[in-house]
């Protein structure tokens, strides 16, 4: 294919080159690199490149943001309980 814009796969490719530099600076390597590619993806480019839902990083967002309020709260809630 002709033109400036790159295919779909060499875009996965360098995807896959980046996160692998990623992991490499952090020091981890990510056992589903889909989840890892998921993460990074923000909603913008997704909708950009017609990837759908499931291809940006806001459902594990919220699922983070949930389990983050589930992990801060708990320690809390003998505090607040209601006493009848």
């Amino acid at each position: 294919m002709s033109g400036d814009s790159p295919t779909r796969m060499e875009r996965v490719k360098g995807m896959n080159k980046k996160t692998e530099e990623l992991e490499e600076i952090i020091g981890y390597h990510f056992k589903n690199k889909h989840y890892l590619t998921q993460a990074l993806t923000h909603s913008s480019y997704a909708n950009e490149k017609k990837l759908g839902k499931l291809g940006c990083n806001e459902r594990l967002e919220f699922l983070g943001d949930a389990f983050l309020e589930l992990i801060f709260c708990m320690p809390n809630l003998p505090r607040f309980r209601r006493v009848n």
